[in-house]
């Protein structure tokens, strides 16, 4: 890699104040809703956050270890889309999810948690 191809960062800088990355993800509708869950129970606590600054933490937050990561992934292969939401119907098996549109969503967007 060259100079022109890296991105100086000074250690000690909040993460709010270095410069951004765009992360395109498509992913199954059920985790896009559980992301909205953990949001709405997030912002319930208090927080007035973002999907942006949730997805942020978590993965600040989350494990180091290889093994554990792996091991993660495993789960994640494996898992239904029941696994994936907090508080699914107890009865059936069909759940209807909301299509978001792309973009910043107004907290009155908020269906169901």
């Amino acid at each position: 890699m060259t100079d022109e191809d890296m991105e100086q960062v000074l250690l000690d800088a909040r993460l709010k104040s270095c410069k951004e990355k765009a992360v395109g993800v498509d992913w199954p509708l059920p985790i896009n809703y559980r992301l909205e869950q953990l949001l709405w129970r997030t912002n319930d606590a208090g927080e007035n956050t973002t999907r942006k600054e949730l997805l942020a933490a978590i993965v600040l937050a989350v494990t180091e270890d290889p093994d554990e990561l792996s091991k993660m992934v495993r789960t994640y292969r494996r898992s239904t889309a029941r696994a994936a939401l907090i508080n699914p119907p107890a009865e059936g098996n069909v759940v209807m999810l909301p299509r978001y549109k792309s973009g910043p969503r107004s907290r009155g967007s908020q269906t169901s948690s």
